[in-house]
């Protein structure tokens, strides 16, 4: 179940999941988040990994079953 493999994420994981649902880009994630652009870029990249996509979109709806959100 996709909402189970969410939860079972890291938390930095689950929130970045969550910050990528948005119309953030990656740049306004790290601030948000406070990392450096770098880290969500590798955090993405394992995210992706570890959900079995390739995309941002894809992503959002394996977990969210949705469509992105403003």
């Amino acid at each position: 179940e996709p909402r189970d493999q969410l939860t079972q994420l890291p938390q930095r994981l689950q929130t970045l999941a969550y910050q990528l649902r948005t119309s953030r880009n990656q740049k306004q994630i790290a601030e948000y988040m406070n990392l450096s652009y770098h880290t969500v870029r590798s955090y993405s990249k394992e995210l992706y990994d570890i959900v079995g996509v390739s995309s941002r979109e894809e992503l959002v709806a394996r977990l969210f079953g949705s469509n992105m959100q403003n």
